[in-house]
């Protein structure tokens, strides 16, 4: 059995990446408005158990926050790295057709 070239289709990776990206960070930021709506729209409430909703709402929302950044810095390394193999494979090619 012998080895076998990667194959990476650069467009698919470089369309899913903007795909992404344009996506207000593949849906996060719409989920975090969702959050913030919530707290908005509870002004007129008030007590102890009011409070403590209040705060997980707020915490959930600062969790889902932290991985729409880590998602799209993850998709960013991702779009880095296959722009860094097609141009060394862009240099061997041309190294091998010289």
């Amino acid at each position: 059995m012998g080895k076998q070239n990667i194959a990476i289709d650069y467009g698919k990776v470089q369309q899913l990446s903007a795909d992404i990206s344009t996506s207000n960070g593949g849906g996060f930021d719409d989920i975090v408005s969702d959050y913030e709506k919530l707290t908005d729209n509870m002004t007129k409430s008030a007590g102890e158990m009011f409070e403590a909703v209040k705060d997980q709402i707020t915490a959930e929302k600062e969790v889902v926050s932290a991985m729409s950044k880590a998602c799209l810095q993850l998709v960013g390394s991702i779009d880095t790295a296959a722009q860094s193999f097609q141009n060394v494979d862009e240099a061997m090619r041309n190294m091998m057709n010289n």
